[in-house]
């Protein structure tokens, strides 16, 4: 977020740069909010006890370097602005989304965090939809962009919800 204002501290202030600064803080807070409060180790949909501390500590970093990556392309929207990205942003920014979520859901299925029902819905909405708009979204405002994926993250919260039962 620290990269996200920064950016927009050199951006006209308007409607769209409040809407882009919402929809960044809604991504980065529900991809929180996945890996925190219904994670562990930072990746999305993991249960504790499942993986060692080693391969936590190892995929935390993983996480990390995915979430760092977010920075840097949510800096790269509020700068474009209304603009589409250039194709390297919005792939940077799309495979960043889809890398979350193929972290989560390698993770999940090698230690049995998940069952088949989620694991497909999950591969669907987190990894390919992303994909699809990082295909497809070539005209497409980098701030209508993030809104999609922060539709995306926050699709996921009650799958997250209703796997704590």
């Amino acid at each position: 977020m620290v990269q996200v204002v920064n950016a927009a501290s050199d951006a006209r202030y308007g409607i769209g740069l409040l809407a882009t600064a919402i929809a960044s803080f809604v991504l980065v807070a529900g991809m929180f909010g996945l890996s925190v409060v219904f994670g562990y180790a930072g990746l999305p949909h993991l249960r504790a006890g499942r993986i060692s501390t080693r391969a936590a500590l190892g995929l935390h970093c993983l996480v990390t370097g995915v979430v760092a990556t977010m920075g840097v392309s949510l800096s790269s929207v509020v700068s474009h602005g209304s603009d589409s990205l250039p194709d390297d942003g919005r792939w940077l920014l799309c495979g960043a989304v889809a890398a979350y979520f193929t972290l989560g859901v390698v993770t999940g299925v090698a230690s049995r965090s998940s069952d088949a029902q989620r694991t497909i819905s999950r591969i669907i909405t987190g990894i390919a939809l992303p994909l699809l708009l990082g295909l497809l979204a070539t005209d497409v405002s980098g701030r209508a962009l993030v809104v999609c994926l922060a539709l995306v993250v926050l699709a996921h919260l009650p799958g997250a919800v209703a796997g704590m039962h």
